[in-house]
């Protein structure tokens, strides 16, 4: 594996691995608090031309001595960590830490930000172990209420690892994941058998995977979108600035890979019209019980993300008191509304159902602020498609 940084836990000097195999590492994930180190701090504190206080400040974080576990100072925080490669992980004398580790700064490489983005699931994956520092938590029975668990990239740093060990803010051992399953799901409300490792966290949908993120923050609106990459295991062009138009383009990714259709099964009580892709992950904050269940798909013909929106086959089923007649008139645009079922199942069985309508001659979603369901399922189609837009209205075709 290479393309990642490394700080010696030995040296704190910052090594450089982006052109040659890294060797065995320990990642860091946390909370960014006061005072946290970046790439050009430990570049300056090994420098010839290091200050005073940067040859004091060195040797006080290798014998982590200044009196501080790192709760609100960065530089203490990556100190311990080192410390607890060194006394904890044999043969181990690498760690790797977001703030240090990536030169946001590097103005040669301005992609280097948008390749760590990623990389980052992988480089969460690969690590020898994964310490969680809980910085806002002293002591196991308030884990669960720690921040961390609220934020949006500690997510795939809480399923990606092999072996993630938490610590609390003065790096008393927690426990790891598995011997805190309860409390996980208490703060996540992710399912028991995606964290306990019976069904792996891919298996789950796309909307279920999203409900995971609804509630969790970032400081970036850019990042609700940036943070999930590695949970779907897709890549995109990762700059900043475009907001919340990179979580439709993630949707658009998604579209274009998978015919998951609960990626539309979203609802939000605040909104009553739409396009057909969430305006947000907090739309997905109803999901979590969502399937696809493969003994009922009804296979159909792929989405697929186009300039004009989301084109997309409809299934060939009428209303039941529905005629010929109803059919004929949706094929020549006269129906002013459509039931959309979709291949997803509640729990008890029912199928998902969003609701289009037709309004100056363009099709849009409607009473998004509400979950329908029926008991029937779709079926496939062979004439009809429609095209569903991000945020623009939908208009609905005959397919010759």
């Amino acid at each position: 594996m290479s393309g990642m940084r490394l700080l010696n836990v030995h040296s704190l000097q910052v090594e450089d691995f982006t052109k040659r195999p890294a060797p065995q590492y320990v990642i860091l994930s946390h909370r960014w608090v006061d005072n946290e180190p970046k790439f050009q701090d430990f570049e300056e504190m090994h420098s010839l031309q290091a200050t005073t206080t940067n040859t004091q400040r060195l040797a006080a974080l290798r014998n982590c001595n200044n009196g501080n576990f790192g709760a609100n100072d960065g530089f203490a925080k990556v100190a311990w960590a080192c410390k607890m490669v060194r006394e904890r992980q044999h043969g181990v004398q690498y760690l790797w830490a977001d703030t240090c580790c990536i030169n946001k700064n590097n103005l040669e490489d301005p992609k280097e930000t948008s390749r760590a983005i990623n990389s980052m699931f992988d480089w969460y994956h690969n690590a020898v172990e994964c310490y969680a520092y809980l910085g806002d938590t002293s002591g196991k029975n308030a884990m669960r209420n720690s921040v961390w668990f609220k934020r949006g990239w500690t997510l795939q740093e809480l399923l990606a690892p092999s072996r993630l060990q938490f610590f609390d803010q003065r790096w008393t051992d927690l426990g790891t994941r598995s011997d805190n399953i309860d409390a996980i799901w208490e703060a996540t409300s992710i399912d028991q058998k995606y964290l306990n490792g019976d069904e792996q966290f891919r298996s789950a949908c796309i909307a279920t995977k999203m409900s995971w993120a609804a509630n969790r923050t970032t400081a970036l609106a850019d990042d609700r979108a940036y943070c999930m990459l590695g949970l779907f295991g897709v890549h995109i062009e990762a700059p900043y600035g475009e907001g919340m138009k990179a979580f439709l383009r993630l949707q658009e990714e998604l579209v274009n890979r998978t015919n998951d259709e609960s990626i539309f099964a979203w609802y939000d009580a605040s909104i009553v019209q739409n396009g057909l892709l969430a305006p947000s992950p907090k739309c997905f904050e109803g999901c979590g019980q969502l399937t696809v269940n493969s003994a009922k798909f009804r296979p159909r013909k792929s989405y697929s993300a186009i300039k004009e929106g989301i084109e997309f086959w409809l299934p060939s089923f009428l209303p039941d008191h529905a005629n010929g007649a109803d059919w004929n008139d949706l094929i020549a645009n006269k129906r002013k509304s459509f039931d959309l079922r979709l291949n997803c199942w509640r729990p008890d069985g029912r199928t998902v159902v969003i609701k289009l309508r037709k309004e100056k001659g363009k099709w849009r979603r409607t009473q998004c602020d509400q979950e329908f369901t029926i008991n029937k399922a779709p079926r496939s189609s062979e004439s009809i498609f429609g095209i569903g837009t991000k945020a623009r209205p939908a208009q609905i075709s005959h397919n010759v």
